[in-house]
């Protein structure tokens, strides 16, 4: 039987998406031919611990950290994103922020960039 510390290992070593989702992939099959080594990987209520095939198709999508995030989330996340990179590499202030309106876009990143900062 597989247990839930040694996924968790084998998982910390890996480095690229594309690794991570092979990982998945293949214990996603494993899962289907052996299931007697998942059996232990249970909550209280007898639900399988890891959903193989959603594990796979988030590692194996574009944005990953995004993936499961509702379009408003996404937009939020990469507001956020933007603000730091802004306040952290570019050293904006806050009274420069509020120029960028409600949302951070590409644009207004790298307007800021090529007109505040340089």
């Amino acid at each position: 039987m597989i247990t839930r510390e040694e996924i968790r290992t084998a998982f910390a070593t890996l480095e690229t998406n594309e690794q991570k989702a092979e990982f998945c992939r293949e214990h996603m099959e494993q899962e289907r031919e052996m299931p007697e080594l998942f059996e232990n990987l249970v909550d209280s209520m007898g639900r399988p611990l890891y959903k193989w095939q959603g594990l796979y198709n988030a590692w194996s999508s574009e944005d990953p950290k995004t993936y499961l995030m509702t379009e408003e989330e996404k937009i939020y996340y990469w507001t956020q994103k933007g603000i730091n990179h802004l306040k952290n590499d570019l050293g904006a202030t806050n009274e420069e922020l509020p120029l960028l309106g409600s949302e951070v876009t590409d644009d207004s990143i790298q307007y800021l960039a090529d007109n505040l900062f340089n």
